[in-house]
């Protein structure tokens, strides 16, 4: 929204062309690069640079969104320290982490900070019901767990298979009693991770492998010079983006899990504003088993 309103001839009036292509990220000046491996390595930022210096087509600017910018390798940081510090006078970057202390020192000390304030239950509520197909039930249920974050929101909402995933995740928490349960839940969380990692890529890993053997003609021996290297390369990408489902996946439910510290922690303090509603009455039962010190510390790990 942003970069729309900074490329619109009328500062964001969200309706216009170049609004609408910037939302949809199909506009020409606007450049959204969103990793999809374990790390932003130093020759996809080189790329970008060289990209950066193109004049804008139909804008006052070339604007440049980096997603995931804590991602960015020391070897990364440092090809783009130099565009950061003295970019081009048409060319703005934006450099997006879920907080300032997780980007680069060297980084963050040459940028200007924008911090974005979290949406409300009710705003994310409304965007659902505006922007999607569900009911207001539903819109509200994952406005209220995925606390304030639109993307995670419209997900739960819009998934069924993630609704269902993250009520099993959740059980997980009320199952732990014993370091051997730990272990079993731990062991039931990263088994989920990856095989909902491999879904997710299969399909797509699939493709891309299909479409570059046709580029190189042939499988095998029969592909031409580069042909070897070039599925090679593939390959480890493909690695490196599933371990990054992976992750991401873990990641994911682990915070689902917080949210339940998070109730237990309002429920020992007096309050009823808890964000899994439909387990209340589990919620409830926990904090005879959990002192206020070991809530507070199973917050800290997740």
């Amino acid at each position: 929204a942003f970069a729309a309103a900074l490329v619109c001839s009328q500062s964001g009036c969200g309706t216009c062309r170049d609004c609408q292509t910037v939302l949809t990220g199909t506009h020409i000046d606007v450049e959204r690069f969103n990793p999809t491996g374990l790390s932003i390595k130093a020759e996809e930022v080189r790329e970008l640079i060289a990209r950066s210096a193109w004049s804008p087509s139909v804008g006052p600017w070339r604007i440049v969104i980096i997603e995931d910018a804590d991602r960015l390798t020391e070897t990364a940081a440092n090809a783009l320290l130099k565009t950061i510090e003295e970019p081009e006078t048409h060319t703005l970057w934006f450099l997006c982490a879920p907080t300032l202390s997780d980007v680069s020192i060297t980084i963050r000390s040459r940028c200007r900070h924008l911090q974005l304030r979290t949406p409300s239950k009710t705003s994310v509520e409304e965007f659902l019901l505006t922007n999607t197909s569900v009911d207001s039930k539903t819109a509200a249920f994952a406005a209220r767990v995925s606390q304030g974050h639109i993307g995670r929101a419209r997900f739960i909402a819009t998934n069924q298979e993630a609704q269902s995933r993250r009520k099993d995740v959740l059980a997980l928490a009320f199952s732990l009693k014993d370091i051997d349960s730990c272990f079993k839940a731990a062991s039931r969380l990263l088994d989920t991770a990856q095989e909902q990692a491999e879904s997710e890529n299969s399909e797509r890993d699939s493709k891309q492998l299909k479409q570059l053997q046709d580029a190189y003609q042939g499988t095998g021996r029969s592909l031409i010079s580069g042909g070897s290297k070039a599925i090679k390369d593939l390959e480890k990408e493909q690695k490196s983006a599933t371990t990054r489902s992976i992750r991401d996946n873990l990641d994911s439910a682990l915070l689902d899990i917080a949210t339940i510290y998070r109730d237990v922690l309002v429920t020992q303090s007096g309050s009823d504003e808890i964000l899994n509603i439909d387990l209340k009455a589990e919620v409830a039962d926990l904090p005879a088993q959990l002192l206020l010190s070991a809530v507070l510390s199973g917050l800290k790990r997740y």
